[in-house]
């Protein structure tokens, strides 16, 4: 709860994930076309990419397999077309990361920092996550939850400052969502060892385009 919480500072309120590119083009107006993007996202990003890259990198790093943690990481990175979107990951990694090692010394964390810095690893958010978890104990199911709750979450937080809905709304829209995510957490988890994929084209233009916007509330 602590680490998945929006007070945690690793920074993430300052993106917006391609939102503020799809306000702008009219893609999202209300919070029926807010639920669309999350129905999405859960559907084509979280079940076969994040979660699936998520319960692989918290194997991985369970095991110290460094090969592994390495390649998967590589993959993640290559299936994010967005450059900005790629070294935002690579940056909310390692801030994660740098204030959680004195929060959880000694747990191998700074091995981790140690191997992002030396560019030995790319050290996406995912990856990071993956480690994180691991080392509070949660196993799978635990992570992959908590993992969809904080992704939701921020996007929610997101559209409340870039679309006309109240809190309100907001809060149902986030619930709603999160009544489909038990069956998506099984789902990745029997679904073990299939390949990550990521075929979400509207979110990799949005997030592609978002350096071009006139005005901007968050940054690329």
């Amino acid at each position: 709860m602590q680490v998945c919480d929006s007070f945690f500072p690793v920074g993430a309120f300052s993106y917006s994930d391609g939102l503020e590119s799809a306000v702008s083009e009219g893609l999202i107006t209300d919070g029926a076309t807010l639920q669309e993007w999350l129905e999405r996202w859960c559907e084509y990003s979280f079940r076969d990419f994040e979660g699936l890259g998520l319960i692989y990198q918290m194997t991985a790093w369970h095991d110290r397999d460094w090969n592994q943690l390495r390649e998967t990481d590589q993959e993640i990175t290559a299936l994010q077309p967005s450059s900005f979107t790629r070294s935002s990951s690579r940056t909310l990694g390692k801030r994660l990361l740098r204030t959680c090692i004195p929060i959880y010394p000694d747990q191998g964390l700074e091995l981790l920092l140690e191997q992002i810095e030396n560019n030995s690893l790319r050290g996406n958010a995912v990856t990071v996550y993956a480690a994180l978890f691991d080392v509070m104990g949660l196993d799978a199911h635990q992570a992959l939850l908590s993992y969809a709750y904080m992704r939701l979450a921020s996007m929610i937080s997101a559209a409340l400052r870039l679309i006309s809905i109240g809190q309100q709304e907001g809060q149902q829209r986030l619930s709603r969502q999160l009544e489909t995510v038990p069956g998506l957490v099984e789902a990745i988890i029997q679904s073990k060892g299939a390949p990550l994929m990521m075929f979400n084209p509207a979110l990799d233009i949005c997030q592609m385009n978002h350096r071009f916007l006139y005005s901007r509330l968050f940054r690329s």
